[in-house]
């Protein structure tokens, strides 16, 4: 095939409309204005993009079924919304097909390359890892993308269409062009700086200066065009054995990079001596990709049955657990706060899960029955108080039960990772330097391995945090010894601890004890709201012996005890502090946690721990006496001797740390993925999500063939121990969140929903189940509500969106914060997520629905077929609006009443030039009462749309 001139001007179709003598004729140009949702008959098609949607519907009036339609818009998505998804990427495709009653789940998650390990972000130079903003923008965090692969099984297995008949579309989309819109200036304008690197993504989405284009701008992509045409061709070969995969070979290991890269404007931390880092990919990578097809996720919920996507997406059972989790409470009958309390306690524990449970499948025993079953939810809902939120990052549960209470041995073999039952979060240091230390089995004790402090970083650090229930008062006893002394290392203990202050090895509120190997000291201190204080210096010989410990906090009093194992315990406690009110925790509820830190340059250490056991302390808890005042051993000064790291030290290299971690966050990008739905006249259901992650991607355009490429796995670093499901490993599928979600009754469709998002994704859908099947909001009302979003983050902070938030969502926010819960802003312009589904009516009709503003709003579609149009439908969406409040007056709605009244008369007499009469009269009735701003921008776009059809069926 002759590679044609891409360059050369774009032909433009004609459309001649026949039927009138007068009729114009119509030249291409932008489709009529996108509306959010509509309600019609036939097929329906639910996209973020009015080009995408008309695609789809261009192949359903074709006689294409929904998994045709699918591929058409996908396709034309790819070159109108090409920052978020598209053929250099992945994605999760759920089919439903009625006659067979048949589920389908197609996997096609982009897999890293053979060459991908946990040394693959490694700077040789500084022993950490690259800055954030050159993984994003690189071609080390590519991944084979699958989505050409799943259009080509999707079509042969399922469709009826070829993908020459699919593609076409998409094809005169790129050819023609498309309008520039405000939300595709905003993220083009987002990512401008790193845009500007590469030559062939500045030579399509920027100016010749290398600015943003404006909104009305028109774009074309006649490279995209090629690439489509090939694929019409020749089929997915094409693309992972033929040109195309040359091309993307060549491209992520040799980036486009233009003559003199303004790598500053991207990032300050950006290291211009090793340029855009560049990926190792072969064409054996490529040949080796496949899809795989699974069953979907198959969860109950009050009748309903819920399907979604197994893993590599955590999207079927993160939304099946939070579901399970709220069927056990009556949602219907509940204010708003609890609803949304209840509904936020049940996302952080399921995503607690995810994080720790769920990656590929391919290298990962996931629990999946366990994690869905009835006594795992059991369990889990026993974490979840009525009147107070959860305290801090909660951890996991077990679904591998095999022992009650906290106690662990650490019995294993040599080498073994730490039980991550017993310690969910174990961090072997900060994402830029995530080696600093290592939690193993040595002997059938903890042992933990902990480096020097490198130059420029505060101190070398690692933590654990157990896996056990918040208690108030509660002791803690276990076993140590360090194999050096005299050196600025320390192990911290905390009791009553919440969660990790970023960057530090000390918890944002707890009471400690502090093992100084180099002052020979046990320290007590405190940390509230985020300030650590001194409260106790006590001497005690730190040997490289064993020394058994006990560490209570009871009745408002610190208590301490320490002695050589193999001697019998004092009878009474070392040291006992008394906690003034100031030092006392406003939430004294809080878990184990555990943290090495070494301030040293040049020495290493190792700390061995064993037989640890926390427990509540009751009446029946031993008690020790007080210590005679003379006997205290507590020195007078809180102040540390001179040669070792001080507080403010100590402050001072977590801000610096914390500094360095805010800049790297600063410079990445959001994620995000897109998606549609199509259903067909037979009943057959599509909902497909794809992603090429970061919005953008990696940044690069392949040169000649006009699409991006995806930066999958750039977040992929070694932070999590190497038995992690998402420890960075070759061939691997990454963790998704994306979560197309069908739910069914009595065997008929009753909604399908999916979002783009990131993690996002899995609390949008979760609060648009609930909010359309307990609360009983139409899926565009439930689409349209306000979102808060509680994902069980570091900071245990929920967000809300700050640009949607209204005054009932606000006064439940002051509720839940009464209540516990903790909330930051999402500030971003286009909200949390951007919902897109189709909802199947009672009647037969279909409500395709996507968002009315974020994302800059979407586009749905019905088929209707011109003969099923009449008056008396489009009355009874005025009346349905009506009774929605979307009219300001009475008299409005009256008026569009007694028009569609008297058509419903002349419909029957067939008087056809009396119905086009009386039809203008309605469309001049809408604009003068849109003038008036009696209607809602979005009724009045629905009801021109519906006018339209009936104009059209009549002339």
């Amino acid at each position: 095939m002759l590679k044609p001139n891409r360059q050369a001007g774009i032909s433009m179709v004609c459309w001649i409309l026949i039927g009138s003598l007068f009729a114009p004729t119509v030249t291409a140009q932008e489709p009529k204005e996108p509306i959010p949702h509509v309600t019609g008959s036939g097929g329906a098609v639910a996209s973020e993009d009015v080009h995408a949607s008309k695609a789809g519907m261009t192949i359903l009036e074709q006689g294409g079924n929904a998994i045709d339609a699918a591929i058409a818009v996908a396709a034309a998505q790819g070159v109108t919304r090409p920052y978020s998804g598209g053929i250099g990427g992945g994605g999760m495709m759920l089919i439903y097909l009625a006659e067979e009653d048949d589920y389908i789940a197609i996997d096609s998650r982009s897999i890293t390359p053979a060459s991908f390990n946990d040394e693959t972000f490694f700077h040789p130079e500084t022993g950490g890892i690259f800055p954030s903003a050159m993984r994003i923008s690189g071609g080390k965090s590519f991944s084979v993308p699958g989505t050409v692969k799943n259009w080509e099984l999707a079509l042969e297995e399922y469709g009826t269409m070829t993908f020459e008949e699919v593609l076409q579309p998409a094809i005169e989309v790129a050819e023609e062009g498309f309008i520039v819109d405000d939300n595709f200036v905003r993220e083009t304008s987002e990512n401008q700086e790193r845009f500007n690197l590469f030559t062939s993504t500045r030579e399509i989405y920027l100016n010749e200066e290398g600015s943003t284009p404006e909104a009305g701008e028109l774009i074309r992509n006649p490279d995209m065009a090629y690439t489509y045409q090939l694929l019409a061709d020749e089929g997915a070969d094409v693309f992972y054995e033929g040109e195309i995969a040359e091309a993307m070979v060549d491209t992520i290991n040799h980036p486009p990079v233009v003559d003199d890269p303004n790598f500053e404007a991207v990032s300050s931390a950006w290291d211009p001596d090793y340029g855009v880092l560049e990926g190792n990919v072969t064409m054996e990578d490529f040949a080796n990709y496949e899809t795989v097809e699974y069953d979907p996720i198959q969860t109950g919920y009050r009748g309903y049955e819920i399907y979604g996507m197994p893993p590599s997406s955590s999207g079927g059972i993160t939304i099946g657990q939070t579901l399970n989790m709220l069927e056990h409470y009556d949602l219907e009958s509940m204010s708003e706060t609890q609803v949304w309390h209840y509904f936020m306690e049940a996302t952080r524990y399921a995503i607690a899960d995810r994080r720790e449970y769920i990656g590929d499948p391919a290298f990962t025993d996931i629990p999946v029955d366990a994690l869905l079953s009835d006594w795992y939810t059991a369990e889990r809902i026993t974490n979840i108080h009525p009147e107070r939120a959860s305290i801090g990052q909660v951890p996991p549960g077990n679904p591998w039960p095999d022992d009650d209470g906290f106690f662990y041995d650490f019995s294993g073999e040599d080498g073994d990772e730490w039980k991550r039952q017993k310690f969910y979060r174990i961090d072997t240091g900060p994402r830029s330097s995530p080696f600093d230390t290592a939690f193993t089995i040595e002997e059938d004790t903890g042992r933990i391995d902990v480096s020097e402090r490198k130059e420029g970083r505060g101190s070398a650090y690692g933590r654990a945090a157990a896996n056990m229930d918040p208690i108030e008062d509660n002791e803690l006893s276990l076993r140590m010894r360090a194999d050096n002394e005299g050196y600025d290392q320390r192990l911290r203990l905390w009791l009553n601890g919440d969660t990790w202050q970023s960057g530090s090895s000390i918890p944002n509120n707890g009471y400690g004890v502090e093992i100084n190997t180099e002052t020979n000291e046990l320290v007590l201190r405190r940390v509230k709201d985020r300030q650590l204080s001194t409260l106790a210096r006590i001497d005690y010989p730190v040997t490289t012996d064993w020394h058994d410990l006990r560490f209570r906090v009871e009745n408002h009093q610190l208590k301490i005890n320490a002695w050589n194992v193999g001697d019998e315990e004092p009878g009474e406690w070392l040291a006992v502090h008394d906690l003034s009110e100031e030092d006392q925790l406003e939430q004294p509820l809080g878990r184990f946690m555990m943290s090495v830190i070494n301030f040293d340059y040049e020495q290493t250490q190792t700390f061995f721990i064993d037989e640890v056991e926390v427990e509540p302390v009751t009446e029946e808890s031993d008690n020790l006496a007080d210590p005679e005042p003379a006997k205290a051993n507590i020195t007078a000064s809180t102040s540390p001797p001179a040669e070792t790291t001080s507080l403010e030290e100590e402050k001072q290299g977590i801000k610096e740390d914390e500094e360095e971690r805010r800049k790297d966050e600063e410079d990445e990008v959001d994620e995000s993925t897109i998606h549609l739905a199509v259903s067909d006249a037979e009943g057959n259901v599509v909902s497909y999500t794809t992603t090429i992650v970061s919005i953008g991607g990696n940044g690069m355009v392949v040169p000649g063939y006009g699409f991006l490429l995806n930066n999958a796995v750039y977040g992929r670093i070694p932070t999590e121990s190497p038995s992690h499901p998402n420890y960075p490993r070759p061939g691997m599928r990454s963790m998704s969140s994306m979560a197309p979600t069908l739910v069914m009754e009595d065997d008929s469709p009753v909604l399908t929903v999916g979002a783009p998002g990131s993690d996002t994704i899995l609390t949008t859908i979760a609060q648009i189940l609930i909010s359309r099947l307990d609360l009983n909001m139409s899926l565009p009302e439930a689409i349209e509500k306000p979102r808060l979003s509680q994902r069980n983050n570091f900071n245990a902070l929920a967000e809300y969106e700050e640009a949607y938030l209204d005054e009932e969502t606000a006064r439940a926010i002051e509720d839940l914060e009464a209540m516990g819960h903790r909330f930051s802003p999402n500030t971003a312009v286009q909200g949390i997520s951007a919902a897109v589904g189709i909802e199947f009516l009672e009647d037969g009709k279909v409500t395709p629905a996507t968002e009315p503003e974020r994302r800059g709003g979407g586009s749905a579609m019905v088929q209707s077929d011109s003969d099923e149009i009449r008056a008396s439908d489009i009355k009874a969406l005025v009346q349905q609006y009506a009774d929605e409040g979307a009219f300001k007056n009475d008299e409005a709605v009256r008026s569009l009443e007694v028009h569609l009244t008297s058509v419903s008369h002349f419909e029957d007499q067939e008087q056809a030039g009396k119905v086009l009469d009386h039809m203008k009269g309605f469309k001049d009735l809408l604009d003068h009462q849109h003038n008036q701003n009696w209607i809602s921008e979005e009724v009045f776009k629905t009801l021109q749309n519906q006018a339209d059809a009936m104009i059209e069926k009549w002339q």
